[in-house]
């Protein structure tokens, strides 16, 4: 829902300039999650704050650490492809709402 719009003329043609919208498109549908994938997003979380907060780590190390939080996340995104004909024969775990 587009609360308010004002139209401008622009070189080459009219643009439409859009002061507010709606943020509900752009929220995600409530839903649950399970405990592993909820410990893996905050392990990741703190490795990523490592790389930030430590001032004593040099940028090699920085690195290996964000290759590590990137790793863990194509592991879990392989993990669903591998195990795609057990999970498809499983009911839906997540509830939404």
């Amino acid at each position: 829902e587009i609360k308010e719009e004002e139209l401008e003329k622009a070189e080459g043609g009219t643009s439409i300039v859009l002061d507010q919208i709606s943020l509900g498109i752009f929220q995600f549908p409530k839903c649950y999650i399970s405990k592993s994938v909820e410990e893996l997003v905050l392990l990741i979380k703190e490795v990523l704050k490592e790389i930030v907060t430590d001032r004593q780590i040099n940028s090699d190390s920085a690195l290996r650490l964000f290759s590590t939080a990137r790793d863990m996340l194509m592991v879990f995104r392989l993990a669903a492809i591998y195990h795609k004909k057990n999970v498809e024969n499983l009911p839906q775990q997540a509830v939404w709402e």
